[in-house]
């Protein structure tokens, strides 16, 4: 099964930040985001808004990509 907390926190790790430091950054560059305390709370409840995911991978150099089986 697909889990995307983990996913995140690899490619995060990869990229020589933390999820924290990286929502600060989005912030601070204008992306629209809700306080990185509640990012981290709705990716840990399985809750995270589809548009967040695209935004928070787009900004780490990332793409959603959606292949059939």
């Amino acid at each position: 099964m697909f889990n995307l907390r983990e996913e995140l926190k690899l490619i995060i790790m990869r990229e020589g930040t933390s999820m924290a430091k990286t929502l600060r950054n989005m912030k601070a560059e204008g992306y629209k985001i809700s306080q990185p305390s509640n990012i981290s709370k709705s990716i840990k409840r399985e809750t995270i808004q589809f548009k967040h995911v695209k935004e928070l991978l787009d900004y780490l150099g990332y793409k959603i990509t959606i292949e059939r089986k």
